[in-house]
């Protein structure tokens, strides 16, 4: 599966944010065909902002281990077909 799922970091002290390329991309994981539902929070107390989200058929979390580091993990799978 490909990275669907990505977020980018705020330039911010460094660099002006109104300047589009400033932003950085940083990959987190792969959703499926879309992601929805989507929480970020720090989860396992490690100080470090991991995040939930739901896609067609499951429910998974991405663990940040760094900021171009995360792991997945499938919380459930559900099928209402």
């Amino acid at each position: 599966e490909a990275v669907n799922l990505v977020w980018f970091e705020n330039p911010r002290p460094n660099d002006n944010p109104t300047h589009g390329p400033s932003w950085k991309r940083r990959e987190i994981g792969a959703v499926g065909s879309w992601g929805k539902d989507i929480k970020a929070a720090d989860f396992d107390g490690d100080g470090l902002v991991d995040i939930v989200v739901r896609a067609p058929g499951e429910v998974m979390i991405f663990f940040q281990e760094s900021p171009s580091s995360w792991t997945r993990v499938g919380l459930f799978f559900f099928n209402f077909g």
